[in-house]
């Protein structure tokens, strides 16, 4: 069966507080983590565009970014497109 969705959007929720935590002191890597997310939801960028813009803003945060893998698709899922 399929993950329960308010579970998802809570560890999501938990993810990017931890993230925002994380960079306090880097309000701009938030800021430009926020704007890549903005340019993935309005097509603007693929899933591996953002995890190649992801991996250079969570350098040297192996943590953040193995985490953030999880939350997106495979690249080879989004080239097939929604036609299923």
């Amino acid at each position: 069966p399929p993950a329960d969705p308010h579970v998802e959007l809570d560890s999501a929720y938990s993810y990017v507080s931890r993230i925002k935590q994380r960079f306090a002191r880097s309000p701009e890597v938030y800021k430009a983590f926020l704007e890549v997310l903005q340019r993935y939801k309005t097509d603007a960028a693929s899933i591996s565009e953002v995890k190649s813009q992801i991996a250079v803003l969570f350098d040297g945060h192996a943590d953040l970014l193995s985490q953030f893998s999880l939350f997106l698709p495979d690249p080879a899922e989004q080239q097939r497109g929604d036609g299923g």
